[in-house]
């Protein structure tokens, strides 16, 4: 299977390039033919059968040509040479950017969640002290939801920052799903895992993909759910892999919206993530089940873009 990265190498060759490369080309393919069809010998007795006039026309057509030639060929490598100092020096700049960017949205993060901190301090103060007045409790309890709120969408700017500022790695399905479950309580929900050899070229935040298909498994797959299983197949010249529980299910309604930016019971940026995530790497992902059969995501990975490893199942 060959590297993603080198089969975009052609499409990444500038007009000026692809001249260069036709005419050097072209030139090998003059000196071949010529070799094979023996032009210098035709040439030779061409020359030998006209006159001397005929002979010096010749010549100085032939050197208007290798001049013309040797101009075009060097309008042509300054115009590269011009083209790679532009785009180092847009390179450049965007990367400062970008830096800069960054810095301001870490320092202004740190901040708003220091104020929150603050916040949630001042708000549990008030929750004790409006202990014996059940209205003043309940507006107190509201506040202390929104403000979990803002923590949590804060959160997810940093997750969201994050996403294509490494470069996409090869990944096993495998140890990634294992990772990302780590994390949750899953009590006696059982994770299976059938994704065994398979790795993906794609983000490094794929973590993060499956720990929140596992969470929206956990938080809205009900008291009754037992299992969250992982599991591939092939379609075509693609993977598909598919993440499924035996939980409640999603609704009509809600799958219309799923995932849409801000919409969910909790953040509502979970599955927006997801497929921000998958995208950059030239991933996608469906939801696929039916009501009242659990939930069913699958992620459909492109040829170039998954290898097996013996023994894959």
């Amino acid at each position: 299977m060959e590297n993603p990265e080198k089969l975009g190498i052609l499409h990444r060759v500038s007009k000026t390039e692809r001249d260069l490369v036709a005419i050097c080309a072209l030139s090998i393919l003059v000196i071949i033919l010529s070799l094979v069809y023996n032009l210098p010998l035709y040439v030779v007795a061409f020359i030998q059968a006209n006159s001397n006039s005929v002979l010096d026309d010749l010549i100085t057509l032939a050197i208007v040509l290798v001049f013309a030639l040797g101009v075009f060929s060097y309008r042509r490598w300054m115009e590269k040479e011009i083209e790679i100092s532009e785009r180092k020096e847009v390179e450049h700049a965007l990367l400062s950017a970008n830096t800069r960017l960054q810095l301001l949205n870490d320092i202004t993060r740190h901040d708003i969640l220091n104020s929150l901190t603050g916040l949630f301090l001042l708000l549990n103060r008030s929750e004790t002290r409006a202990a014996r007045d059940p209205d003043l409790l309940a507006g107190v309890q509201k506040e202390k939801e929104i403000a979990e709120l803002i923590h949590r969408q804060i959160a997810f700017t940093k997750d969201y920052q994050e996403i294509g500022l490494r470069k996409p790695e090869w990944q096993n399905v495998e140890d990634i799903i294992t990772k990302a479950w780590i994390g949750h309580r899953i009590g006696s929900v059982r994770i299976d895992t059938q994704v065994h050899g398979l790795e993906i070229f794609a983000d490094l935040l794929l973590e993060k993909v499956f720990s929140n298909l596992m969470d929206n498994a956990l938080r809205y797959g009900g008291p009754a759910m037992t299992t969250i299983r992982f599991g591939m197949r092939r379609e075509g010249d693609s993977v598909v892999i598919v993440c499924e529980d035996d939980g409640l299910g999603i609704s009509e309604e809600t799958r219309k919206n799923l995932f849409r930016r801000g919409y969910g019971k909790n953040t509502g940026y979970g599955l927006f993530l997801i497929r921000e995530i998958l995208s950059i790497s030239g991933l996608t992902i469906t939801e696929n089940s039916k009501p009242g059969s659990g939930a069913r995501f699958e992620i459909l990975v492109p040829k170039g873009l998954y290898r097996c490893t013996p023994g894959a199942t």
